[in-house]
């Protein structure tokens, strides 16, 4: 305890805190009392070389983590950082005792790197409109047997190639959705061979801006694992899955 002591009384001499507050803080954490806002003060209890832990240290390995609007976590993020720095320094101006952010919450950069330690599912709203969006889609079940009929004579490819090109004459965009960036690259080297201008796209694929902008003549492909393909009518759209079209070659 003497520590954590010598410790608040060397950030109380180095910053401009109230002796009042200052001196309530230090009595309430001397006698072991709870007081609201005592987690801003954590990392005195875990000075250096020591760090605190955080949520992600007691997650297991095999954690899922599920992000609801991907697209707007960079905002969200932004709108809580922004948030602490108005409190530290609300509170700075009263010589309220308080930590250095850093101190205490993990920056955006470290937050990422951490993440990505875990496997991640991204769940994007189809739109905020109150209107019911309505889309009709067909699998690709005729397509994985035409492929699997033809792999024997002609091979994965050059079946599969031909069917993306007939979509492309009509005008509509073909995504192939696969199962690691490794394989997302591997196929993109292979189907430029037959003629193909590719193009790789980040998840989630926003359909609405994506068909704004979609170039018929350009095959897309994307680092998101797909279980099943299909087809939607309007927007033209084909949403090609590897995991299902090349399941025999795993």
């Amino acid at each position: 305890m003497q520590r954590i002591l010598k410790i608040f009384d060397r950030e109380h001499s180095d910053s401009d805190w109230d002796p009042d507050k200052s001196l309530k803080i230090r009595d309430q954490i001397a006698s072991g009392q709870r007081f609201a806002g005592m987690e801003f003060f954590l990392p005195l209890f875990y000075p250096k070389p020591d760090r605190v832990s955080s949520l992600y240290d007691f997650l297991p390995e095999d954690t899922c983590l599920i992000h609801f609007a991907p697209e707007m976590e960079d905002q969200a993020r932004d709108m809580v950082q922004e948030r602490i720095i108005n409190n530290f320094e609300e509170a700075t101006s009263r010589l309220t005792p308080a930590l250095e952010p850093e101190q205490i919450f993990l920056p955006a950069q470290e937050t990422r790197k951490r993440m990505a330690d875990f496997a991640t599912l991204l769940c994007s709203p189809f739109g905020e409109s109150n209107e019911i969006q309505s889309f009709t889609a067909t699998n690709h079940q005729v397509l994985k047997q035409t492929i699997s009929l033809k792999r024997k004579e002609r091979g994965l490819i050059p079946p599969l190639s031909e069917q993306i090109h007939t979509w492309q004459n009509q005008g509509e965009t073909v995504i192939l959705c696969c199962r690691s960036l490794r394989q997302t690259k591997t196929l993109a080297e292979l189907l430029e061979k037959h003629q193909h201008s590719i193009e790789l796209l980040e998840s989630p694929i926003d359909i609405t801006a994506f068909t704004q902008k979609a170039d018929s003549e350009t095959l897309y492909l994307c680092d998101q694992p797909l279980s099943e393909g299909f087809s939607l009518s309007n927007p033209a759209i084909h949403f090609l899955s590897e995991s299902e079209l090349f399941a025999e070659c795993a």
